[in-house]
């Protein structure tokens, strides 16, 4: 697991069956290392039960501590150095196309869609589809070849508000001088 993006901790897994669609893939820098990124992750952030009045008390169930999940995602890890970037660019945009076309048919729902590759300046293709139904969206993006299940940014926003400023009570006790 590692920690981004203020709470967010982030969780790679292999799945119990990952369907041929969506392989399961592995990068590691190193054969022998221990933590790597996989092809599917989870996006978790922490629930911190009203019973914890200290810091001390966060650091003593920090292990026991239930997370809720915010996104599922699955994505091509696979190394761009093994071909010609472009090409893979390439590839990619449509494949985003194809499949935002596939799940608007299967949704019966359009989705906003952001084509990079039309503005200015924008040297690459880069296509982006989401569907948004109340606070959860399901994205596809050709740039980072993903394909995500969230929640829509300002529930995530609100969400990390509420911690920090729990977190920021907890501090406020141990420094308190009164």
């Amino acid at each position: 697991m590692s920690r981004f993006l203020g709470n967010l901790n982030v969780f790679y897994f292999e799945p119990l069956k990952a369907p041929k669609t969506f392989e399961y893939i592995e990068y590691r820098q190193h054969p022998e290392e221990e933590y790597f990124k996989t092809s599917y992750a989870l996006g978790l952030l922490p629930i911190i039960p009203e019973s914890i009045k200290s810091l001390d008390e966060l650091e003593e169930v920090r292990l026991e501590r239930d997370f809720e999940v915010v996104t599922i995602t699955w994505s091509d890890i696979s190394s761009v150095e093994d071909g010609d970037y472009e090409e893979y660019a390439n590839d990619r945009y449509y494949w985003a196309i194809d499949l935002c076309e596939v799940f608007s048919v299967d949704l019966n729902v359009e989705p906003e869609i952001l084509d990079y590759s039309k503005f200015a300046g924008y040297s690459t293709n880069w296509y982006r589809c989401k569907f948004s139904a109340d606070d959860r969206v399901f994205s596809v993006d050709s740039n980072t070849g993903s394909i995500e299940l969230s929640y829509s940014n300002e529930f995530m926003e609100s969400k990390e508000v509420n911690i920090e400023n729990t977190m920021n009570l907890l501090r406020a006790e141990e420094i308190r001088p009164y």
